[in-house]
């Protein structure tokens, strides 16, 4: 499981605006450290959670400040990726990723 450190933690749990962070869209992504959450639960809670988990430990301002990002969109651009939100809560489903998530 991936570690965050307290500073991190505490962002994510009191939902303090980022300040001072660099946007996605002039960061990549951690894809190799996403690669092993694919088709899994992630272990952060929500669109900061998950960017949070996805920003790469170099451009996190030493755990100061956060990756900026819409969190009204439903989708995050980074230099190397798109994430793309989906809302499936509700209903009786299953949820399925095809060959382990890729």
């Amino acid at each position: 499981a991936a570690r965050v450190s307290r500073q991190k933690l505490a962002e994510l749990v009191l939902q303090r605006p980022s300040t001072g962070g660099a946007s996605t869209k002039t960061l990549c992504a951690d894809l190799a450290l996403l690669r092993r959450h694919l088709g899994q639960p992630c272990p952060h809670f929500g669109k900061k959670g998950v960017v949070q988990l996805a920003t790469p430990a170099q451009a996190s301002d030493g755990g100061k400040a956060p990756a900026k990002f819409n969190k009204y969109a439903g989708w995050v651009e980074w230099q190397n990726a798109v994430f793309l939100w989906v809302n499936a809560s509700g209903g009786s489903f299953v949820n399925t990723f095809a060959s382990g998530g890729r």
